[in-house]
């Protein structure tokens, strides 16, 4: 799977955050067909936090050559854009391609 992923940090007000991803963010970057679906994590705030990170934002693109291919359109970069000016949070983004390992033993 191939993700743009973005990690907020010093969000200056959690309520304010989740109604621009969410209600004004996220219904842009689904319309775009490369996307398959973003996941949201919410870093505990605990002891076991040893980062400042408090969301991380994967949005999941169908191959590599759609999530490079998406990046470089108009509408891509007027949401990148529409990020760095919200001035929500700080953030660093990178784009990377999971790989996941599953070693757990299937009954026969």
């Amino acid at each position: 799977m191939n993700k743009a992923i973005v990690f907020f940090y010093n969000i200056k007000n959690f309520a304010d955050f989740e109604k621009f991803y969410i209600d004004i963010l996220f219904p842009k970057v689904h319309s775009r067909p490369e996307v398959i679906c973003t996941n949201v994590t919410t870093v505990n705030q605990d002891e076991t936090n040893t980062t400042d990170v408090q969301i991380i934002i994967e949005t999941v693109f169908e191959s590599e050559s759609a999530l490079y291919k998406d990046l470089a359109t108009p509408e891509s970069k007027q949401l990148m854009q529409m990020i760095v000016e919200s001035s929500l949070a700080d953030f660093y983004f990178y784009l990377g391609t999971e790989q996941r390992f599953d070693f757990k033993e299937t009954a026969i």
